[in-house]
């Protein structure tokens, strides 16, 4: 079968050279499934060709009785599967529609994409493997190629690899208990890696040397497949971008309540959760994306930086659970796959938020009065503990003033209380156990006015680097690219992404966090790579007084 692949690929490589490079050819390909139609290309900066895969299927559709339940791999199918262009997305609401208006995607949508190149035509070959996770807050977002070509990648001579997985409620639902344990999102993610493991040979990728990549709510995910015993063995490599399992957005702490009351907005009778779940299959995907997410947006409201509105859930200790543990308790005893991890931050995440608009003003003013809600959810459980922190911390990011009348203020606390603080110490806990690699991101193009004043790079602001999908509009925007990606390909190969001395990063080593040094020692990624200490030292001080003073300490308080 591997044989029949490759001399397909050579030949039609081969044509395809002789004719206009820019007519798309396909290709057909055999796995274990099926055979499955693909198409040939060539990178954007036209280096060499490669064939991609898009839209196999991992998995039965979640739909009826599969809705709120674990992934089922797919069946076998006869004849050609067509795998020329992306698959439906996940079921989720437009980007920006607060109000819950434009429903996109569908319930129908575990699919997964491959893309190879040319090299991999090769029996040899073996090329190490980069599954990306995206991000999305769990609740949007897809592994399109428009929205992440892999471009880049491939022109180091990498398999990539990409997967949706279920968003919002459909993903993360959770009646905490047997009945719908939760994290179904997480669970797709699994699955999709145990495909990988089974099919990559036959696209040329070693199934051993497997690294996994995730941004944000994908970083999150990645963390937590660290976690877990279910994905033991299925990667040898994580990078975490701008999210861990620590940060307070990536645990959801109220979903036995939304349960609840979307069992009564729906009209159904919340008190058994078993018959809550059963009725909930059999509501239309469109009504139940709806009166969901007004559900939880009303619960979100209440206090935003709880936790997002969907996100991966506390599981009762069952068979088949993702996460059983605190996340700080599994990081700090070592309770994690023991696999290399690169891990980091942009300089200012919160950036994004440059303007505050009036009416998030008005939220924000809620802050003032209940001022405990700034305390880190999972600081303390004593609610005296919990108003003295948040009075604390009120008086040393804002001041005396009101909340919303300096938005550099807000940004500067988001960043530390929902980004800095959590993701270093996620590095700090795990560094103790594997080999560590930590940065923060912090370059902004100096050709459209950007100083290194200017408020940083805020969440997000490093995809444009590594995925072909944005613009890269100057030569200084292509070499940050370029060192970018090889550093990440660096660590994909060889679990390390500076393994010898190299000009391309004036022949900086980047070193691992020692766990016994009182200093953390990371790069500052900007035009070039610079080796330094303590990232953000302040803050992570900071928050360490304000643990050691108002935390609880008789368990471990934080996720």
């Amino acid at each position: 079968m591997l044989q029949r692949n490759i001399v397909s690929v050579f030949l039609v490589i081969f044509f395809s050279r002789i004719k206009c490079e820019d007519e798309v050819r396909t290709i057909n390909w055999t796995i274990p499934d099926g055979e499955i139609q693909g198409q040939i290309h060539r990178t954007v900066n036209n280096n060499l060709s490669y064939c991609s895969f898009r839209g196999i299927p991992y998995a039965k559709p979640p739909v009826n009785n599969l809705r709120f339940a674990s992934p089922i791999e797919n069946d076998p199918w006869e004849g050609l599967h067509d795998a020329t262009h992306d698959r439906s997305e996940c079921t989720q609401y437009a980007s920006g529609d607060l109000l819950g208006d434009e429903m996109l995607g569908s319930e129908d949508c575990l699919y997964i994409n491959v893309y190879i190149p040319s090299k991999a035509i090769d029996p040899k070959a073996n090329l190490s493997v980069l599954v990306w996770i995206h991000g999305g807050s769990f609740t949007s977002g897809n592994s399109s190629y428009v929205k992440f070509g892999p471009d880049y990648f491939l022109d180091q001579n990498l398999v990539f690899v990409s997967f949706n997985y279920r968003l919002g409620i459909f993903g993360f639902f959770s009646t905490e208990d047997g009945a719908c344990p939760g994290n179904w999102g997480i669970k797709d993610q699994i699955l999709a890696l145990k495909w990988v493991q089974k099919n990559i040979a036959y696209f040329g990728g070693r199934p051993d040397n497997v690294t996994v990549f995730g941004q944000s709510a994908g970083a999150v995910s990645v963390n937590l497949l660290l976690q877990t015993k279910l994905a033991e063995g299925l990667f040898h490599g994580a990078i975490l971008s701008s999210g861990t399992s620590l940060n307070l957005w990536g645990l959801n702490t109220r979903a036995s309540l939304t349960s609840t009351l979307l069992g009564f907005n729906l009209g159904i009778d919340s008190s058994n959760s078993t018959e809550l779940v059963e009725q909930l299959r059999s509501v239309n995907a469109e009504k139940i994306q709806k009166v969901g997410w007004t559900t939880v947006l009303t619960l979100f409201l209440t206090n935003a930086l709880r936790g997002l509105p969907w996100a991966p859930v506390m599981e009762p200790n069952i068979e088949g659970a993702v996460l059983k543990d605190p996340s700080e308790f599994s990081l700090s005893q070592g309770n994690f796959s023991k696999v290399p991890v690169l891990m980091g931050m942009n300089s200012n995440e919160a950036a994004v938020f440059t303007e505050v608009p009036f009416l998030l003003k008005l939220y924000l003013l809620y802050y003032d009065v209940v001022v405990s809600y700034l305390t880190p959810y999972s600081m303390t459980k004593d609610s005296v503990k919990r108003l003295a922190a948040g009075e604390y911390i009120k008086l040393h990011f804002f001041g005396l003033l009101p909340i919303p009348t300096s938005a550099e203020k807000l940004i500067n606390f988001v960043s530390a209380d929902q980004f800095f603080r959590p993701i270093r110490q996620a590095c700090t806990l795990m560094s103790q156990h594997v080999n560590a690699f930590f940065y923060i991101f912090g370059y902004t193009d100096p050709a459209l006015g950007a100083t290194e004043s200017d408020t940083g790079v805020g969440h997000g602001g490093d995809l444009q680097y590594v995925f072909r999908s944005y613009d890269n509009n100057t030569k200084t925007d292509v070499q940050v690219s370029e060192m970018l990606v090889k550093l990440y390909s660096n660590f994909v190969k060889y679990g390390n992404p500076t393994p010898i001395e190299d000009s391309a990063f004036n022949n900086t080593i980047w070193p691992s966090v020692n766990a016994s040094a009182s200093n953390l020692d990371y790069v500052w990624l900007n035009q070039s790579m610079v080796v330094d200490v303590n990232p953000k030292q302040e803050i992570f001080e900071y928050y360490s007084e304000v643990w050691s003073t108002f935390g609880d300490e008789t368990e471990m308080t934080t996720y």
